[in-house]
């Protein structure tokens, strides 16, 4: 149990410093890491409640739950590099939120990291990916 409080302790941290670090690129960047770092925890959970949720309607009920809180969650998340000025305008702050939830979700991480020994290029990736797509210079990635 310790571990566990331990590790969403620094969940928590690093979601504190991506609000307070400046400009989207170094926000993203921190973002990305933090969530590659926890991927290899929690994505086989996921696999498995996702499996589960098939045949068995709490295991459905409860993955649900988790999917639509985290799809939330991406949308304040996601609201913070807005306010930078440096994403771009035409991106609803919606879209970003879906497209963050969509990539650096359990399914990515179990097919790179798991199926193609991703291990260090999943947060160069999910940075090199949000910066491309989300930047109005992403050159500065």
């Amino acid at each position: 149990m310790k571990s566990l409080l331990t590790k969403s302790n620094t969940a928590k941290a690093r979601v504190k410093h991506m609000l307070a670090a400046s400009g989207a690129t170094l926000k993203i960047r921190i973002y990305a890491d933090a969530a590659a770092a926890m991927n290899p925890r929690t994505a086989p959970i996921f696999v498995t409640l996702s499996d589960a949720a098939q045949t068995d309607t709490d295991c459905a009920a409860l993955f649900t739950e988790i999917m639509n809180r985290h799809a939330a969650n991406m949308l304040k998340l996601t609201a913070d590099p807005r306010s930078t000025g440096e994403l771009r305008a035409e991106l609803s702050d919606q879209y970003v939120a879906d497209v963050v939830w969509a990539t650096a979700g359990f399914e990515p991480k179990a097919r790179l990291v798991t199926g193609r020994e991703w291990t260090r290029q999943f947060g160069e990736y999910l940075r090199e990916l949000w910066g491309r797509l989300f930047l109005t210079n992403p050159a500065g990635q």
